[in-house]
């Protein structure tokens, strides 16, 4: 017969025993749980920051290809010439809304699609752009909202070298498909882009974009612009 006070010791000695040390373990197992939790999701922001770069990248540079592809032939053909192969890259690719070809003088001499009112137009004023990095010869305007669109679009332009340029309207508007369609894009997980002076170019937020909205009041720009931060804020 075990009395009254022995049944207490036993069970104060299994619950020291081993509830104790269970209850300590499972809450091992739960702060791991939770790490991993945080640790792949982080993983998953990652990845989806990454992916959009990767696409904001490669659509700026396959630009650039199609704008060096029109300046070989600028360089090499005549004005038919170049109109022809200039109609046929527009319309295969759809990257540019307009391709211009600008003479010496800074004056429209050709362009795609063809506008008469701005034959003849003299850019010299709108030509004085920021280089491209490590391309000397190309420069970029900032972005800037399209009337016939509605879509964020930037003048990538390429110096030729007997004199002149071509430039190419480059639509931005691929970027918003792209963050509407990222994971996370609800609640408060959501990715936008921005430009180098905080100006929305993608946002879940269609309208904000079209308002131009400027978030370079955010910490994480200031943190990017100061090289403590790197790629597109999630």
């Amino acid at each position: 017969k075990i009395f009254p006070s022995m049944r207490r010791v036993l069970l104060r000695l299994i619950l020291l025993r081993l509830f104790i040390p269970l209850l300590l373990l499972g809450l091992a197992v739960l702060i791991v749980v939770v790490y991993l939790e945080q640790q792949n999701l982080k993983n998953q922001k990652q990845q989806t920051v990454q992916s959009i770069a990767y696409i904001v990248e490669n659509h700026i540079e396959h630009g650039i290809r199609i704008l060096n592809a029109v300046a070989d032939i600028a360089e090499k053909s005549r004005e038919e010439h170049l109109l022809l192969f200039i109609e046929n890259i527009w319309k295969a690719y759809g990257y540019f809304e307009t391709l211009y070809y600008i003479d010496s003088d800074n004056k429209i001499k050709l362009m795609v699609p063809s506008d008469l009112q701005y034959l003849g137009l003299d850019m010299s004023n709108f030509l004085d752009f920021n280089h491209i990095k490590g391309m000397e010869d190309f420069t970029v305007s900032r972005p800037f909202i399209s009337l016939r669109t509605g879509e964020p679009i930037v003048y990538l332009v390429k110096h030729l070298s007997c004199g002149g340029c071509v430039v190419g309207e480059l639509n931005l508007g691929v970027f918003q498909q792209e963050i509407i369609n990222a994971p996370n894009t609800s609640g408060e997980d959501f990715v936008f882009i921005m430009d180098q002076f905080g100006k929305l170019l993608a946002h879940p937020s269609l309208e904000l974009v079209k308002q131009q909205t400027n978030m370079s009041n955010l910490k994480i720009f200031q943190e990017i612009k100061d090289g403590k931060a790197n790629g597109i804020y999630l």
